[in-house]
């Protein structure tokens, strides 16, 4: 599994790829003082959930980010 943690400021992105091709782009968009927004750019075939909407509909599969 691969773990990057960073800093961005607003408007900066980070891409996730593969074999030099962009699997998603995740830019901050927003920020405010409790949250932020992020903004996730990738193909049509590419899912992207939230963790528990993942948890939900994958029960008893456990998802490559961890909860710290």
């Amino acid at each position: 599994m691969s773990r990057l943690v960073l800093t961005r400021r607003l408007g900066q992105s980070v891409v996730i790829h593969r074999d030099n091709e962009i699997i998603a782009t995740i830019k901050l968009s927003r920020l405010d003082r409790n949250s932020v927004r992020l903004t996730f750019v990738a193909d049509p075939q590419v899912n992207i959930d939230r963790q528990e909407v993942f948890d939900k509909d994958n029960p008893g599969l456990e998802s490559s980010t961890s909860q710290d």
